[in-house]
């Protein structure tokens, strides 16, 4: 049936409910559980419906495409846990524990993968504190958004949340996304114009200087323009200011969760800056 290795969880949802009625229960070719709400799945149409989902025939297959090319994280050790949700709302929910090569917990992701529509939902993405800072997180995620592209997805949406969050997913070339992310936008500017009076009535800021950088954060569109967004040393009045308390843009997108999205192409126009940020972290971690 499925060509599965250790460790893969699967359970398959026929209906929108959880009742236990009509549950059936069953196992894969490689003796892991299936548990169907509803009518049963044939194994044929639960084959069928893994390719269509991962691109993948096998879900070992899936599982290094997710992890990638990096020395950290061991595929074989990883957990991957797939819910098959195929009733009114027909999606598979994924969630993957990430293990190093000595069996160390290194971090969680959940996604839910809807493709009929050719979407990605990000629902979380953590790795531990000793695997952050290293690139291993930006090779992670390109390793992920290359499985979605081979499996046919076209479009990754997320909330990007407040804290480490809203900025990393701003400088990988995610934009504001439909009522709620213009909303959002407009928050993040009012945070950064509400930064420089703060600055400027700590005479910080020359009247002219504040009117200019104001004047500049209200032309704001994107969320790696926000990223990016400080206030320069030479127009400050006098020091004692530390480089980070400038990154006035940096502080607005972690104080406030975003609605974002990315469209999976070669012309998206966040791929710029989303490629300046993966060889940025994969250079720190080679020079490790």
């Amino acid at each position: 049936m499925l060509e599965n290795e250790y460790p893969i969880c699967i359970h398959a949802y026929e209906c929108a409910s959880y009742s236990d009625q009509d549950c059936f229960a069953g196992r894969s070719g490689d003796g892991h559980e299936i548990s169907v709400h509803g009518t049963p799945i044939a194994d044929s149409n639960l084959q069928r419906l893994l390719i269509e989902t991962t691109g993948c025939r096998d879900i070992s297959e899936f599982k290094k495409r997710l992890i990638g090319n990096q020395p950290v994280i061991d595929c074989d050790k990883s957990i991957l846990y797939l819910d098959i949700h195929n009733g009114i709302a027909k999606y598979v929910a994924i969630t993957m524990q990430l293990n190093s090569v000595d069996l160390d917990y290194a971090g969680r992701l959940q996604r839910k993968l809807f493709p009929s529509d050719k979407v990605v939902e990000h629902e979380f993405f953590m790795l531990e504190e000793s695997y952050r800072k290293n690139g291993y997180g930006s090779i992670l995620y390109q390793s992920q958004e290359e499985a979605w592209r081979a499996a046919g997805y076209e479009r990754v949406e997320l909330l990007a949340g407040k804290e480490l969050g809203g900025y990393v997913w701003a400088i990988n070339g995610y934009d504001y996304s439909g009522p709620k992310g213009a909303s959002d936008r407009t928050r993040h500017i009012q945070s950064i114009q509400s930064d420089l009076y703060n600055f400027r009535g700590g005479d910080y800021l020359e009247q002219d200087a504040y009117d200019k950088l104001s004047y500049a954060a209200s032309k704001l569109v994107y969320p790696w323009q926000v990223a990016f967004f400080s206030i320069p040393d030479r127009v400050l009045r006098r020091e004692g200011l530390s480089s980070a308390s400038l990154q006035i843009g940096k502080r607005a997108l972690k104080k406030y969760e975003w609605s974002g999205y990315k469209i999976l192409s070669d012309n998206w126009h966040g791929n710029y800056i989303a490629n300046q940020t993966r060889i940025h972290r994969i250079r720190i971690t080679d020079r490790k």
